[in-house]
């Protein structure tokens, strides 16, 4: 009895398996943001990344109208709400232009600080004890034993992590730069050292956004966050480099403007 298998013949009948997927961030679940959303905004969640990740962009224009349809939200009002959520959680970024359909990108949490970014004091962090045992922190927050860190420290290298990443998509997207542009540790570091001065996401949003209205910069490359989030000096130059009149800022998370369908 003839047992061989003819895998020149298995493969030539074989029918190839496209990949119809788009994935699903793991710290959507792990981190706790399933738990917290509304199941409108998970609705909106999954078609907004459907259309950037799905299709390998950095972002995408929705209309609300797009939007509602896809997720089958009939009320304008609960559409807002939703995509409000998703901003809070730092989990989308949306960019409102007058006049112009919103952009949409995904917010990625998985990189890992810096190592300074993690426990040093020079980061903005609080410290803990040599042994990370000890029962009372400095800013009144019990520590655990098993890595001696606070909530309190805990929840502020969450937040700063998610400044991070708003701050690099909206560069992204304000420079067109594509999937392949990654947060490098130089970059991140950068960012962090300028948010841990006491600049503000919008300053530095801001910055970004006058950078891209400079043909000096523009022209000659001088665009990268790296640059931009230097030195405090030059972040400074770039927040100060048009009166306050003609400086346009994005609209912050909250703030809704009547565009494109009144959201």
């Amino acid at each position: 009895m003839n047992t061989a298998f003819n895998l020149e013949q298995f493969l030539k009948q074989a029918t190839p398996v496209e990949d119809k997927y788009t994935r699903t961030p793991n710290y959507l679940v792990d981190k706790g943001y399933v738990s917290e959303m509304t199941g409108s905004a998970l609705k909106c969640y999954v078609v907004i990344n459907r259309f950037t990740d799905g299709f390998c962009r950095t972002n995408w224009s929705i209309t609300s109208t797009f939007l509602q349809e896809k997720t089958g939200i009939k009320k304008l009002k609960t559409l807002t709400d939703a995509v409000r959520q998703l901003e809070q959680l730092g989990l989308v970024l949306v960019v409102r232009s007058t006049g112009e359909t919103n952009k949409f990108s995904i917010i990625h949490h998985e990189f890992e600080l810096p190592a300074k970014m993690d426990g040093s004091t020079d980061n903005g962090l609080d410290t803990t004890p040599e042994n990370g045992m000890g029962s009372t922190h400095q800013n009144g927050g019990e520590t655990t034993p098993e890595n001696g860190t606070t909530k309190k420290e805990t929840n502020k290298k969450e937040n700063i992590k998610k400044d991070i990443c708003e701050i690099f998509e909206f560069w992204k997207v304000v420079f067109n730069k594509n999937e392949k542009t990654l947060l490098s540790d130089k970059r991140a570091r950068k960012i962090q050292a300028r948010l841990v001065d006491g600049y503000q996401v919008e300053d530095i949003k801001l910055a970004i956004t006058n950078c891209s209205k400079s043909d000096y910069h523009v022209q000659g490359g001088y665009t990268d966050i790296e640059l931009i989030c230097r030195e405090p000096e030059k972040l400074d130059r770039f927040i100060n480099m048009f009166p306050k009149a003609e400086q346009i800022m994005a609209p912050v998370p909250g703030s809704y403007e009547v565009d494109m369908g009144d959201w």
